[in-house]
């Protein structure tokens, strides 16, 4: 009789409520993207009970909303990479690299053939951004005179897409 009680007490402790049950405990897909919206469904989930709930489920879920939205960050950050490339005199470039070299990733993700046929670039595997940079503007990320635009000349319609490239 006595078993019985406590397992029926163990049942009714540890059994998961509809609170709990409520969230993914695996994205729906392999991809980030999936991940991404699972991790989101989960915070919100999180968030609702955290504000409504009662007793238990609601302490855990506020706690929860910490690791989760920290997780979640994480996803977005390798959904959106930042660049973060290296110069040779100081640890980071400037606004301004960062930008071109990420519509360059862009260009060049979408690009069919090689973006920079005439300079050695990331898409032909023949150099980095800092490799066609030397090629296309003499190692400036600045602009420079004539028709195409900043370190990497662009065509300037792509500043119509990415915004500003270059002061």
């Amino acid at each position: 009789m006595r078993l019985i009680a406590l397992s029926a007490l163990v049942m009714f402790l540890c059994a998961t409520s509809t609170a709990q049950a409520y969230l993914l405990t695996s994205s729906k897909g392999k991809s980030l993207q999936e991940r991404y919206i699972s991790q989101t469904t989960n915070l919100k989930h999180a968030r609702y009970v955290c504000h409504y709930g009662g007793g238990h489920h609601q302490w855990w879920s506020c706690k929860a909303i910490k690791w989760l939205t920290a997780e979640r960050k994480k996803t977005w950050y390798k959904l959106h990479p930042v660049v973060r490339a290296r110069t040779s005199y100081s640890g980071s470039v400037s606004y301004w690299a960062a930008k071109q070299i990420s519509a360059a990733e862009v260009l060049g993700r979408e690009s069919s053939g090689d973006p920079w046929p005439n300079c050695p670039d990331p898409y032909d595997g023949r150099g980095s951004w800092y490799d066609t940079l030397a090629c296309e503007n003499s190692g400036s990320w600045y602009d420079s005179a004539g028709y195409y635009r900043c370190g990497l000349q662009f065509d300037p319609m792509w500043e119509r897409r990415f915004g500003k490239l270059c002061p």
